[in-house]
């Protein structure tokens, strides 16, 4: 595939775009979560079943994704990206117990069924095929090596400060999504060296040169000769 047209090029460029954001929005919350819960006052123990929610929602959650992506269809990752973001807030703006709990139950509902809406995103533009579906594969493992660096920047202005961002970040993609091209367009058929297309048409001395048509077989009480003498 000719990557280099710009009618296939920026569909991929935007989804590895999308891909970069949302990586980076659910890998930069990681690092500092267990510290930023024991920091408002929550035991250590509780704080690790807490950072484990999201990924426990996100198996919750997968059974009903090919329902909702029925109904919502293509709205499904702008959607997904928003209940994220809803999330991440929620547990910024109030890291009380409870608080913390329901907006890790919606961060993780918002992780699964964006998860699944992107990956639909990136098998329609590459055909999951090719170089095209490397290089957001490359950007993916792009944003694990970016995440923490970012993570810790953050943290030392303050420990929720990604979830902030974090939250931002997938705020900004649920609205650039609606932009986001669907897929693209199949490939032209092949042309047969004529000119025409490359489905087969009978030519006009295929039909002069068959023969007539067989009749059905005869009873074997009927000889050989008879049967010749039939079909010509």
């Amino acid at each position: 595939r000719p990557w280099t047209r710009p009618a296939l090029l920026l569909p991929l460029v935007a989804v590895c775009a999308a891909v970069l954001a949302a990586e980076s929005a659910r890998l930069v919350v990681r690092p500092f979560f267990t510290l930023y819960a024991e920091d408002g006052g929550i035991d250590p123990a509780v704080a690790a079943a807490l950072f484990l929610l999201p990924q426990l929602t996100v198996l919750a959650v997968l059974p009903l994704a090919a329902r909702v992506h029925a109904v919502l269809g293509r709205a499904l990752l702008p959607i997904a990206c928003a209940v994220a973001a809803l999330g991440l807030l929620t547990q910024f703006l109030a890291p009380g117990l409870a608080l913390l709990v329901l907006g890790r139950v919606v961060f993780g509902a918002g992780l699964g069924l964006g998860h699944v809406a992107l990956d639909l995103r990136v098998f329609a533009v590459t055909r999951a095929r090719g170089p095209a579906f490397a290089a957001v594969e490359t950007v993916r493992v792009g944003a694990t090596l970016i995440s923490p660096l970012l993570a810790t920047g953050l943290a030392t202005a303050g420990l929720g400060l990604p979830l902030a961002v974090g939250a931002g970040l997938f705020a900004v993609l649920s609205l650039l999504l609606i932009a986001l091209p669907e897929g693209l367009d199949e490939e032209p058929s092949t042309t047969a060296p004529g000119g025409g297309t490359g489905a087969a048409h009978p030519s006009p001395t295929t039909h002069e040169t068959d023969p007539a048509p067989v009749p059905a077989r005869e009873p074997r009480s009927r000889n050989r000769e008879e049967e010749d003498q039939h079909v010509h």
